[in-house]
């Protein structure tokens, strides 16, 4: 990974041809790097106005990280309860399936590791904002002590929780799913749900719509 910053470049070719003509260009030419994330503010309070934050990173993902936290087995665990889902909202006519977020999935498997929230956790409605997800409906399901996804499918289905599974709102799903020996449960679902068109002015990545067009 690598930093660079800039201040006072009005434009995103003045702050190159800056860059460019310094040590960062290193940076900026470097082949092991495949991701860029681009800060930008303009601050008419501070002498520079114009800042820039720049971040590099690439190279071979990290051994047992997957970007959603699941391992392998966990994401095949969640592979079956989405299949399992999408085919009883077709048999219930329900208009949309739903695919996976890996927005959601990161909170719900967050939320699964934790001893107290996979429990009695409420809708975490901050951390789904934080995490860039924008869209306006939300829904959450918990449950704990059961091996399969066909089990928990079962009791949530058997439940009042089936209007979350068919629900008509709802277009995406992250999953988390933590087997854990040391709990009397051991098994420990949280199923977060999300859809509805994006709210106005919020676009996920922290940069406004001018911004992004800059860059």
């Amino acid at each position: 990974m690598a930093l660079i910053v800039a201040a006072g470049y009005q434009s995103p070719a003045d702050v190159i041809r800056f860059w460019m003509s310094s040590q960062s260009r290193v940076h900026l030419l470097d082949e092991r790097f495949s991701d860029v994330g681009i800060g930008y503010v303009f601050d008419s309070s501070t002498p520079y106005r114009h800042h820039w934050v720049v971040i590099f990173g690439g190279g071979q993902p990290q051994a047992g990280y997957t970007g959603s936290l699941l391992t392998h087995q966990g994401r095949q665990t969640a592979q079956s309860l989405l299949t399992l889902t999408n085919q009883k909202r077709r048999a219930a006519l329900v208009h949309s399936q739903l695919v996976f977020s890996d927005k959601l999935t990161r909170v719900a498997q967050k939320m699964a590791q934790n001893p107290h929230s996979r429990l009695e956790g409420d809708l975490p409605s901050d951390e789904i904002r934080a995490a860039g997800y924008d869209k306006p409906h939300l829904g959450l399901l918990l449950a704990a002590g059961y091996s399969s996804p066909a089990e928990v499918f079962n009791y949530w289905m058997s439940s009042q929780n089936r209007t979350y599974l068919l629900g008509e709102d709802f277009t995406d799903i992250g999953i988390g799913y933590v087997f854990d020996s040391s709990s009397p449960y051991r098994h420990h679902w949280v199923v977060i749900f999300g859809g509805g068109q994006p709210q106005a002015g919020y676009t996920g990545s922290l940069l406004t719509q001018t911004t992004r067009i800059w860059l």
